[in-house]
C-alpha cells in the first residue's frame, strides 16, 4: 500500500507498493510502486518508482538520482559548484527491483515448504499407531500452512510474468524544471541522456522520437 509521512525522512529506507507522500528527505532510498510525490527539499537521495516524482512547492533536488517509469516534475535540480543529481524519466527501473523481491519471496516460501515437510515426518510417520489429537491437529495446522506457501509461489509466479510482460511495453515521460536545472545535472528520457553544460529555467525536457534527442523547449511553450 501506500506511504505517507507527514515530516521528513532521513537515514531511511521507504519501499511501498503504491505511492509515496512525504514532506522532504534526506539520506533515503525511495522505492514505490506509484508516484513520489514530496513537499521539501530532497538531499542525497535515491528514488526509483513506477510512477512519476512530482516536487510540490519551490523545493530543491541536490545529490540525488530519481529514476521514474513516468514523468518528474521538479522546482529546482543541482546546484552551482554543488553535488551532481541525475534525473530519468521514460524508463522502467522498478520491474528489474520488484523482480528481484518477487525471486527473494519465491525462495523463502520454498525453505519454508521445506522445513514444514521435515516437520511433518515424524507426526505421520507413526507405524501405524494412532495419532493422537494433538498431534493431529498440528499436521493440520502444517499441511494448511504449507498449503498457504504453495498458493502464494503461484500468485509470485503470475505476477513476475505480468511484470516481465510490462517491461516490454513502450514507455511516454518527460522531466519539467519550473525553477532552475543548474549546469552539470544529468537528464535522461527514454535511455538518451543529456548531461547540462549551462543553467536552464523554466523547461521541459522531452525526447524528439524522430531524432533520438532530448529537447528542451521553455515550459510556457511547452503548455
Amino acid at each position: 500500500g501506500p506511504i505517507a509521512i507527514f515530516g521528513g525522512a532521513i537515514n531511511s529506507s521507504l519501499r511501498a507498493m503504491g505511492e509515496v507522500l512525504c514532506a522532504g528527505a534526506a539520506r533515503t532510498r525511495i522505492v514505490a510502486g506509484g508516484d513520489v510525490i514530496l513537499g521539501g527539499p530532497m538531499v542525497n537521495c535515491e528514488v526509483t518508482s513506477n510512477g512519476r516524482f512530482a516536487m510540490r512547492g519551490d523545493h530543491p533536488v541536490l545529490d540525488s538520482v530519481i529514476q521514474v517509469s513516468q514523468s518528474a516534475e521538479l522546482f529546482m535540480v543541482g546546484a552551482q559548484d554543488g553535488p551532481l543529481s541525475k534525473v530519468i524519466s521514460a524508463e522502467d527501473h522498478y520491474s528489474q527491483v520488484r523482480l528481484t523481491e518477487i525471486d527473494n519471496e519465491i525462495k523463502q516460501a520454498e525453505n519454508n515448504i521445506q522445513r514444514i515437510g521435515k516437520a511433518l515426518r515424524p507426526l505421520t510417520s507413526s507405524g501405524g499407531e494412532k495419532i493422537s489429537d494433538q498431534n493431529r491437529h498440528m499436521v493440520q495446522t502444517l499441511v494448511m500452512q504449507r498449503q498457504g506457501q504453495e498458493a502464494r509461489i503461484d500468485e509470485l509466479l503470475n505476477e513476475k510474468r505480468r511484470v516481465a510482460m510490462n517491461m516490454k511495453s513502450p514507455i511516454d515521460g518527460k522531466i519539467v524544471v519550473t525553477g532552475n536545472a543548474s549546469a552539470g545535472t544529468e537528464v535522461r528520457v527514454a535511455r538518451e541522456a543529456l548531461c547540462l553544460t549551462m543553467d536552464h529555467s523554466a523547461c521541459c525536457f522531452e525526447l524528439d522520437p524522430f531524432t533520438r534527442k532530448i529537447n528542451c523547449v521553455s515550459v510556457s511553450h511547452e503548455a
